[in-house]
């Protein structure tokens, strides 16, 4: 679909993977599960529905 190779973006890509590595995987779904439940609160009480807790992703 016209893609083209970016060589140049390698290094940053091997870097990104590098500090996901570094910061573990259950800390990184640990910090998104509390920033998701702090969104979602304000969420409901602006009158939005959620998915209930029990129901969300979690590792």
């Amino acid at each position: 679909m016209g893609e083209r190779s970016n060589f140049q973006l390698m290094p940053l890509a091997e870097r990104a993977l590098e500090m996901i590595l570094d910061w573990q995987i259950d800390e990184i779904a640990q910090s998104l599960a509390a920033i998701n439940s702090r969104l979602a609160d304000i969420l409901h009480r602006h009158g939005f529905e959620t998915t209930p807790h029990q129901w969300r992703s979690r590792i």
